[in-house]
């Protein structure tokens, strides 16, 4: 029998050192980490703004509950715009994501969702006095939205007459309906609302019409991590039942006009695949 070399103890340790590392670093900061990486918009009033370095809204209070339900004191936010949220999933680049993510069909081909946590739906920001009161007056008109979002889809499919302009924020497509360049912004009505409660827009921007589509919002994180979809599953059950919930939307989206709908939120919980 041949005896080991030193230099094969070596490549062998060095074998075995790159696979820690590469184990180190994946899954959540590894499950003994006090860190999470949590993608999150940046620029939506009340539900997810970031303003003078710090992070408020409603999605921010369901992120925060979550990390420390999940033992995680350490909160690193990564900016999540539409477009972003399944790639910063899929690349490994955040653990989780809360943004004002809608559990869909496409998405849950490439990652997973525990929740919904929240029930929306799509509707129109417009100026005061527009001739658009609800979504059968949008064609013929220039319209706004996210990019890679649900509103931006459902548009394309159902409403063919419309001119559509898409951005990864949906602050750009109010700047734009602020100067008269685009006739209605479109998205979903927690979101806009809090545009349309900013001091510099309150008595130039209303929200009409009854909202035409039903959204709900989930935690986004990897595919197949059925133990982490269960843990925040948990997680969110308790936020409801100990009234965490319920305060969060009263300090974050009542303010706002927001009244959500009490056959629909708060959701019931969908069960971990």
């Amino acid at each position: 029998m041949s005896i080991p070399t030193l230099g094969r103890y070596r490549r062998a340790a060095r074998i075995a050192l790159a696979a820690a590392v590469v184990l180190g670093v994946s899954g959540c900061q590894g499950a003994k980490s006090p860190n999470i990486r949590i993608g999150v918009a940046i620029d939506e009033p009340g539900m997810s703004l970031l303003s003078a370095g710090v992070y408020s809204g409603f999605d921010i209070d369901v992120a925060s509950y979550v990390a420390n339900a999940l033992g995680k004191t350490e909160i690193t936010y990564v900016r999540a715009t539409p477009a972003q949220r399944d790639v910063l999933l899929t690349t490994g680049q955040v653990d989780i994501v809360v943004a004002a993510y809608a559990m869909t069909d496409a998405s849950a081909l490439s990652v997973a969702f525990a929740g919904p946590y929240l029930t929306t739906g799509q509707t129109l920001l417009v100026r005061r006095g527009s001739r658009i009161a609800g979504p059968d007056d949008m064609p013929g008109h220039t319209l706004c939205t996210g990019t890679g979002t649900p509103a931006a889809q459902r548009i394309v499919q159902k409403y063919p007459g419309v001119q559509l302009q898409t951005f990864d924020s949906y602050a750009r497509c109010v700047a734009l309906l602020d100067t008269g360049q685009i006739d209605a912004v479109t998205g979903d009505q927690v979101v806009l609302a809090g545009f349309a409660r900013q001091p510099q827009y309150a008595d130039e921007f209303t929200l009409v019409g009854k909202t035409f589509s039903i959204e709900s919002y989930a935690v986004g994180l990897p595919k197949d991590d059925s133990r982490l979809c269960r843990r925040i599953t948990t997680a969110l059950t308790t936020m409801v039942s100990s009234g965490a919930w319920q305060r969060a939307v009263d300090k974050n989206l009542t303010p706002l006009g927001v009244r959500l709908d009490p056959k629909q939120n708060p959701p019931k919980l969908a069960s971990c695949r």
